[in-house]
């Protein structure tokens, strides 16, 4: 109301509320200021120390030290202690009367009168937990009980008899592969087959972009020591041909002259 830098005033201006006038009072009509009650003093006009020199909205009061507001508008006084304002130990201010909490917010041992079964709403009445009776909550329902048994063993029993068919299913499943013919082990040849390694298989593949080493055919040795070379000499002349031997020898036989 003073800004941030005022504060509570003391105790003892409280009591001014008690002179039932517009600088302290608990309760206003359009004609009258009704004065606090003394165990209500601190729920009437609000009383402040320090912050700004006059109030943020309405006129500015001063009865001493203490500071206050006044509103000309009595349905429009925003200088009054607000409802929920805690007034002493366990107590709250509402309708400017000083209260313990539990009667000012209407729940007196709503939780006790609700047997443990139920919680309170905001009409202080219990609102009973599932299977148990208002108002108390203190009678269990019969046919809710009834119900949820019936429900439980019509949702528990589907659900056992398909545990049981898997159950056999697989059981049957197992024993008939047990029952099955099976070949004795010495009757059975297995056949080992050489396995290639990958490995090895690498080591005989040639790699990428070496060339292919080409293997040479093996040289004959002869079995004896070869004869050795002729002497050197003169060679003699190749023979001269004769053609017109050769012609003569060529021409035909004459007759005999007779």
């Amino acid at each position: 109301m003073f800004g941030g830098g005022a504060k509570e005033a003391a105790s003892s201006c409280y009591n001014f509320n008690t002179k039932g006038d517009y600088y302290g009072f608990c309760k206003r009509t359009s004609t009258s200021y009704i004065p606090c009650q003394q165990q209500d003093i601190l729920c009437g006009k609000l009383y402040c120390e320090g912050g700004n020199a006059n109030p943020n909205y309405g006129r500015l009061v001063t009865v001493s030290n203490c500071k206050a507001s006044f509103f000309g508008d009595y349905t429009k006084d925003y200088g009054q202690v607000d409802t929920g304002t805690k007034c002493g130990n366990g107590m709250v201010c509402s309708q400017n009367e000083c209260m313990q909490l539990e009667k000012a917010y209407r729940n007196t041992n709503c939780s006790a009168k609700c047997a443990g079964h139920g919680v309170c709403n905001h009409r202080d009445e219990c609102h009973c937990d599932p299977g148990w009776l208002p108002p108390n909550c203190n009678v269990q329902d019969g046919e809710f009980s009834a119900l949820s048994t019936g429900a439980t063993v019509g949702i528990v029993l589907p659900i056992l008899l398909v545990i049981l068919g898997v159950s056999l299913g697989v059981a049957g499943f197992m024993w008939k592969k047990r029952q099955g013919p099976t070949l004795p082990r010495s009757h059975v040849q297995q056949k080992k087959e050489p396995v290639n390694s990958a490995a090895s298989y690498a080591n005989q593949r040639p790699a990428i972009g070496q060339p292919t080493p080409v293997r040479e055919a093996p040289r004959i040795k002869p079995k004896g020591v070869p004869p050795p070379p002729p002497p050197v000499g003169k060679k003699p002349a190749p023979q001269s041909q004769n053609y017109l031997a050769a012609r003569q020898a060529l021409r035909p036989v004459p007759h005999p002259k007779v």
